[in-house]
């Protein structure tokens, strides 16, 4: 791994040297198919690149591609898999680090760009891409991704321009969603949205609510929602033997909630929530997960008067079981983990009780494929517990619509997922070359 110290000497000659000569390594050929007209829209779907390799600069503030392990968009894709050459530059604000530049791989080179304000990241970013990627012949480059439409669209913006290359914006979050805006400094990146988006031609969203919200404001040539990966659908398949109203006697309906037992765990809303319907000594919530606000949490149970009624566990080796056997699934987290809980319960058919997200909200819809509510509503919780609670169609119908929503709308196959991923994103350079 090839670490470089900014604070001293110029290093760029060296860097494009050693870019081209891994660039230029034989590579095994791989059949790229042309644009899907489904992923890319109609526009321009038929225009074909002769590009043999794509150089791609993603501009971020996800920290965690810093993993040495894997550097990944998506939390499944390997990004060196996608791309010939991939530059990942980090915005953070924050204590300088002593490796502002990392090669993590064959093709892969991570650059962080820490500033003690946040607004003064994408200045310290300017320079970092400058000193790294722009040599006599040019930005090496050949698109620029910025990861939000605050900073790192800014700073794509701006590249984009000085550079001339594609760039191409991807809206992850809903800014106008009231937790993000309660934070001072959001207000300000709230203004910087609205300059930024109308400048990009390519945008990705995280969510089809996302693209519609965007849609309505903005008109932008080439806007789209980013695939997503079903990794569910072959367990949905598999055989379970748990059966856990044996398990857990005398309980006769058995809720479930899955997540890390940590101060930031909404487990607390679940058991208020619950607390009615745990007065029955048939009913039990079996909570799995552990981390060191999990005493807090059993006392909690003492104190509401449910103790009998709530089962800890620290750890499951058949969860697949435990979703199947389960009478409906409980998620009031709102990270992408407790996403991804969702996303496994209803691939296997499980009935879900949720708080609402981006990505729950564009896969489900509230009252048919799950039943929703806004996170602090615990009236609204206590009511549909006791919903599912009574009615058993309700609770096939829902399972089933759930699990039919998941199938639908996410990519089963990985190796397909891959190439609609690459080519979503290829296509701001198909774009940008149909354009001129």
């Amino acid at each position: 791994m090839n670490r470089i110290d900014l604070s001293s000497g110029d290093y760029s000659e060296s860097a494009r040297t050693d870019l081209d000569k891994i660039i230029n390594e034989p590579k095994e050929e791989v059949e790229m198919e042309s644009l899907d007209e489904a992923v890319s829209g109609q526009a321009f779907a038929s225009y074909q690149s002769q590009r043999e390799t794509t150089r791609v600069l993603f501009i971020t503030q996800d920290t965690s591609i810093l993993n040495q392990s894997m550097q990944s968009l998506d939390g499944y894709i390997d990004i060196s898999e996608l791309f010939d050459e991939v530059h990942i530059l980090i915005l953070r604000p924050g204590i300088r680090t002593t490796t502002p530049v990392l090669r993590v791989s064959k093709n892969v080179w991570v650059y962080t760009a820490t500033a003690k304000y946040w607004w003064w990241t994408p200045v310290v970013g300017y320079g970092i891409a400058k000193d790294q990627l722009a040599f006599a012949e040019g930005f090496r480059p050949d698109l620029i991704v910025a990861r939000d439409p605050f900073e790192c669209g800014l700073l794509g913006y701006v590249l984009g321009s000085a550079y001339d290359r594609p760039t191409q914006l991807h809206i992850l979050k809903n800014y106008e969603d009231p937790d993000f805006t309660s934070e001072r400094s959001n207000r300000w990146r709230k203004l910087i949205a609205k300059f930024v988006i109308p400048r990009y031609r390519s945008v990705r969203t995280l969510t089809s609510k996302i693209q519609n919200w965007v849609e309505q404001k903005y008109e932008i040539i080439d806007l789209t929602t980013l695939p997503r990966l079903n990794l569910y659908e072959r367990i949905s398949k598999l055989e379970t033997s748990i059966d856990l109203k044996e398990k857990y006697r005398p309980f006769i309906f058995v809720m479930l909630y899955v997540g890390k037992l940590d101060h930031e765990s909404t487990l607390h809303k679940t058991l208020n929530a619950a607390q009615a319907v745990l007065k029955n000594r048939h009913v039990g919530l079996v909570v799995i997960g552990d981390g060191p606000a999990r005493k807090e949490f059993m006392n909690k149970t003492e104190a509401l008067g449910i103790k009998e009624q709530v089962v800890f566990e620290r750890s499951v080796k058949d969860i697949i079981g435990y979703l199947k056997a389960a009478h409906i699934l409980i998620i009031t987290d709102k990270d992408e983990q407790a996403d991804e809980s969702a996303i496994r319960g209803a691939a296997v058919g499980t009935p879900l009780l949720l708080s609402h997200t981006e990505v729950r909200d564009d896969l489900f819809v509230d009252g048919e494929s799950a039943m929703i509510c806004d996170a602090e509503d615990q009236k609204c919780f206590s009511s549909k517990l006791g919903t599912y609670l009574n009615d058993v169609e309700l609770r096939k119908k829902i399972g089933k619509e759930g699990q039919r929503s998941v199938l639908e709308k996410l990519h089963e196959d990985p190796a397909e997922y891959r190439k609609v991923y690459r080519e979503t994103i290829e296509k701001a350079i198909l774009l940008d070359e149909a354009l001129e």
